[in-house]
């Protein structure tokens, strides 16, 4: 009997101490989760003093070169002050203070500290490289029409007769073209004219397409069209004006006091 009261006495006590230790586990466990989340929660703050700090380091390096150029500045006033004319009794502080704020006083000043900084200036542009200067190419071109093309044939080449300008080289009045000299964007422009009854398209192309047509409509009146447009070309394209499909057979005025008939064009910039 007594034997069986020791061991359900025993069970009893085993059960109250694995009870107890899971309860001491579970908080054991609970405290290294907190500390963990501590942990984590401390890091994270020392990065954002790391960051503070190096921000303050940065502050720091931008007031320090602040202040040596306030301790050059103040070391020219105060080598120019050590050197001023004296012109009374250095005994009378009274005098020195009204010769120091006169109005020439601090006119020389002045004058002084900017010729000092000039001579700086000129030391620095004295040490820079030399930057290589462009050389932008000048193209430009104006031609017109003097004589009249009495009949035009198919795709015919407008030859136009009168060079006003030939900049750059880039016309050749004997067969018509325009040739690039550069890779860039040139204004282009064209003008037409036809007489009363007729009508009359010329096409600009380049390098054998067609960029666009020009049309003047004389049916009721003496009439004329004239565009202007910028146009993107490489270097050694041509482009010329020539019949327009259909208007074979028809005449072309010319003029040589009047710019009836005319082709130009420049380079705005090169690329």
């Amino acid at each position: 009997m007594f034997a069986f009261l020791a061991l359900t006495i025993a069970g009893l006590f085993l059960q109250d101490l694995v009870v107890n230790a899971d309860h001491f586990n579970e908080s054991v466990l609970k405290r290294l989760d907190r500390l963990e989340q501590k942990v984590e929660s401390l890091q994270v703050e020392n990065l954002k003093l790391q960051e503070e700090n190096q921000n303050l380091n940065e502050e720091n390096s931008v007031i320090r070169s602040r202040l040596k150029t306030i301790e050059k500045q103040n070391a020219i006033q105060n080598a120019y002050s050590e050197t001023k004319p004296q012109t009374i009794d250095n005994n009378n502080e009274n005098d020195t203070h009204r010769i120091h704020d006169t109005k020439e006083y601090k006119i020389k000043m002045v004058d002084d500290i900017s010729l000092e900084n000039h001579h700086y200036k000129r030391l620095l542009i004295g040490n820079t490289t030399p930057v290589p200067t462009v050389t932008i190419p000048k193209v430009a071109f104006a031609v017109q029409l003097t004589k009249e093309i009495t009949t035009l044939g198919s795709h015919q080449i407008i030859e136009y007769d009168k060079v006003l300008l030939n900049d750059g080289n880039g016309y050749d009045v004997r067969h018509g073209h325009f040739t690039t000299p550069v890779k860039g964007v040139y204004l282009m422009s064209v003008v037409v004219y036809t007489d009363r009854q007729n009508t009359i398209h010329l096409d600009l192309v380049k390098n054998g397409h067609l960029i666009t047509s020009v049309f003047a409509d004389g049916r009721t009146d003496f009439a004329s069209s004239t565009i202007v447009f910028p146009i993107l070309l490489q270097q050694g394209d041509m482009v010329w004006l020539r019949t327009h499909q259909g208007d074979e057979g028809k005449a072309l005025s010319g003029l040589s006091l009047y710019m009836l008939n005319a082709f130009t064009g420049a380079l705005l910039y090169a690329l």
